[in-house]
Formats: structure tokens, sequence, C-alpha cells
């Protein structure tokens, strides 16, 4: 018995109708393992537009210590393939004081008001990561392995204060990876896949308030906390705009290059 031209109709329904029951299935489904994790992390941030850019200009403000406070304005440039610019420029707030870093290759280098001198390439090259946010470990990463999840404590000053207090709670996954033979764990948001925070013996990166810069999620408050030996030193930064793939001259990560030995 032949069947029915509406059965014929029906069967390939039911088989789109299964397909896409399946996809929400998986997409809802918690991720098992590392690699999940970051893959919707990924997706949650922008996907393939996290490493598709040729030049990169974020611009924002930080508040720094140099025996004093002072809130400086903050603009991190980047350009393929390996072409990094940080600048901390304090003028507005404190006369002509300003800090350059640049990466170009394997040179490494710093300015402060226009005066050469040293910086190292493991500091600009974790700047440079930031640039491709988690895409950079999903990418790179050597070893990946889910640990237990964790409680994420937002930590951000209050109005009127100087201390640093949490004001907010995030549960998250825990990623632990190898990147250029540091151990990073990354903690991400259980709902949202947004990257709460990153991790290293030396320093964490806490993440907060997040929105869509033309296609790449990032936060728009970043508190980096590093550990001295007797204290830990709190740097707020504030994320206010992303440029991607704008004009950006060659001579901007040139200028005072040391000579390569």
């Amino acid at each position: 018995m032949k069947p029915t031209r509406r059965l014929l109709v029906a069967i390939p329904t039911l088989g789109l109708f299964l397909a896409l029951a399946i996809a929400a299935a998986n997409r809802w489904m918690p991720p098992r393992t590392a690699d999940a994790v970051l893959a919707r992390s990924v997706a949650a941030h922008g996907g393939d537009r996290l490493t598709s850019w040729k030049t990169y200009a974020l611009r924002g403000h930080v508040e720094m210590q140099d025996g004093i406070t002072y809130n400086a304005a903050y603009t991190v440039l980047a350009k393929v393939p390996d072409r990094l610019r940080v600048e901390q420029d304090m003028t507005a707030d404190r006369g002509r004081i300003f800090y350059e870093y640049f990466l170009n290759g394997t040179q490494a280098w710093s300015r402060r008001n226009l005066v050469p001198a040293r910086a190292t390439v493991k500091q600009l090259e974790r700047w440079r990561g930031q640039c491709y946010g988690v895409a950079y470990y999903a990418k790179y990463a050597s070893a990946r392995t889910l640990n237990p999840e964790a409680t994420v404590e937002w930590r951000w000053k209050a109005a009127g204060s100087t201390d640093y207090t949490v004001q907010d709670r995030r549960q998250a996954y825990v990623v632990a990876v190898m990147i250029k033979d540091e151990a990073v764990e990354l903690f991400i948001d259980k709902e949202t896949f947004y990257l709460l925070q990153e991790a290293r013996a030396d320093l964490r990166r806490l993440h907060h308030d997040f929105k869509d810069f033309g296609g790449i999620v990032l936060p728009t408050r970043v508190l980096e906390i590093t550990k001295g030996r007797t204290r830990e030193t709190f740097v707020p930064y504030t994320y206010e705009s992303l440029t991607l793939d704008g004009q950006v001259e060659d001579w901007v990560f040139e200028e005072d290059m040391p000579k390569a030995k």
C-alpha cells in the first residue's frame, strides 16, 4: 500500500520538528565538558566576531594608584598579526602624565611622558589576549579541564566609599586551562555564559555589566586584583567604546621601538 500524499508531507515535517527539538534540547542542556562550556561562552560573546577583526580600538577609563589616585583615559589599540599599544593618559586629571606600552612581534617596550623604558613581553601578550576575550583561551589553550562549579563575587566601590565590597554573586562553571605555560581558571556564568572572572596565580580580573559593542559582548566594568606581598591592589576599568576594523596606521606601534638585537 502506497503512502498517501498527506503522509508523505508529514514525514519530512516530523523529521524537521524532531531536529529542531533536539537542537533546542542541546542548547539548554548543561554542558558536560570544558570545550562545550568554552564554545557556549564564545557564542555568547560574539562567536567568530571575537577573532575576525583586523584592527581593534577599545577606549574607556582606568583609576590607578601612583602615590595618589588618578583617573586616566584608557586606550587599547591592536592590529593583526602581532601589534599592540596600550595608553594610560591622566593629563586631564593630573597634568602632563601618561604611560604607554607597546608590543610589535617579539619586541616589547614602554614610555612614560615620551621617555622610553623596558616592558615585558608576557605583560603585553596578556593585554593582547584580552582583545580576543574568551576566544583567546578557546583557541590557544593547550589543556582544558572542567572543575567543580563555584560562586563569583563581584566587588566594586559603593558610592562615597573607598572600599571594594561584594555587590553581586553569580554561579559559574569553572574551566581550568593552560595558556603559554600559565595556569588560568575561567569562571563562566551558568545562565548567560559570559566570562565573569579570569584567575591566575598573581592576578584576578572580574567582569560585570556586559554590553554588545557592535557584535562583540564586553564587560563595561572590569576590576583587576593583583596579589602583593602584604596586600591586594585594586585597579578598576570602565570600557566605553569599541571600534573594529577602523583605520590604525602601522607607525602607531613603532614609536621609539628598540632596535632588534
